[in-house]
């Protein structure tokens, strides 16, 4: 699909991903339809059009597809129902697996991919037969909405399995093993609807609390590590006939392997880094392979920092030729909430 410049791209979500995409389609020339439940929202804030609607509405989301030339979505749990309602890309069958643990990492085996051992618990039974398989230790979690640490529970032989499970929704759970890992780090694949991939130099990714502090470009991230990821994911985004933008999680061991984490179709705050590091961003390219454009291998300028900004953090600019501020403007801060980012790029190498 090509568009001409004035056609309208339509963005499913609230946040500063969808504000960020936004913005990458604005300088192409494109105008922007939200579709979200705050009219408030940082992407609410720089469409040319907002429609502030339940993601159940049906006849709201029909209306908002017709005036849309093509609509994507901005995070991964979107309701499956506004997906398909306005025949969102990527398709709604990859969200529909990004929204499951467990068929997330069914999809990753099917695709070559090497995931931490996994279960799907439905039971207090079941959770403990797992654990015997894992060696006692693991973490239990929500199969669907779970993010930034939440709807996680850690397991080791000390834990009074009872009560734990008491604490938890107890169905929809899985257990996933223990992994020694070094570092984390992702891969940032986009896929065209003919088929051709493009993908990112991946950096090294440091988490506080369960959620993403810094990403650091290449940090550990070792030639070697960054092939293996960038094939792996670039495996999984064609097994998934994805067309759009893919980012694939992974853990990397001492010795340089490997462990499938999770994914999500769509921008991640991983490449908010590419946005001055690369010579086009994550947001640029995700909108080439969404309209069906011919895809170029991105171009690390420089090595890079990104470091979020969370709650109640001071939103003060930094200034200089090497620091770039980004306020998603969100109208409240509150505990681990990302108020925006700031990269810090290396110029003297």
């Amino acid at each position: 699909m090509t568009l001409p410049r004035g056609a309208t791209i339509g963005i499913l979500g609230d946040g500063q991903l969808g504000r960020l995409l936004a913005q990458a389609a604005q300088r192409r020339g494109y105008q922007v339809h939200g579709f979200g439940q705050d009219r408030r929202s940082p992407l609410s804030q720089v469409t040319s059009a907002f429609t502030c609607a339940q993601f159940d509405d049906v006849a709201a989301l029909q209306s908002f597809a017709q005036a849309c030339d093509l609509v994507t979505a901005e995070f991964e749990s979107v309701p499956l129902q506004a997906l398909e309602t306005t025949a969102c890309q990527p398709a709604a069958s990859i969200f529909a697996l990004a929204q499951d643990r467990v068929k997330e990492k069914q999809a990753a085996l099917e695709a070559g991919l090497q995931p931490a051992p996994f279960f799907a618990i439905e039971s207090l039974a079941e959770l403990e037969t797992a654990l015997g398989d894992v060696g006692g230790q693991g973490i239990l979690k929500t199969r669907r909405l779970g993010y930034d640490g939440k709807g996680q529970w850690y397991i080791d032989p000390a834990t009074n399995l009872h009560r734990l499970w008491s604490e938890t929704p107890q169905s929809d759970l899985i257990l996933e093993g223990l992994v020694p890992f070094a570092f984390e780090t992702s891969a940032l694949v986009a896929r065209n609807a003919a088929g051709q991939t493009t993908t990112f130099p991946c950096g090294e990714n440091i988490h506080r609390g369960g959620v993403l502090h810094q990403s650091v470009v290449p940090g550990r991230v070792t030639p070697e590590i960054q092939s293996k990821a960038q094939d792996w994911a670039r495996d999984l985004a064609i097994s998934l006939g994805l067309q759009g933008l893919l980012a694939v999680e992974f853990f990397v061991l001492a010795d340089a392997s490997l462990v499938f984490n999770e994914m999500a179709p769509r921008p991640h705050n991983s490449g908010h880094w590419t946005l001055e590091g690369c010579d086009q961003s994550q947001f640029d390219v995700a909108i080439s392979a969404l309209l069906g454009e011919d895809l170029h291998p991105p171009v690390q300028l420089a090595p890079a920092t990104m470091t979020n900004i969370l709650g109640e953090a001071i939103l003060t600019p930094q200034t200089g030729p090497r620091a770039y501020w980004h306020d998603y403007g969100k109208p409240q801060p509150k505990p681990g909430r990302k108020m925006g980012h700031v990269t810090l790029i290396q110029l003297d190498v």
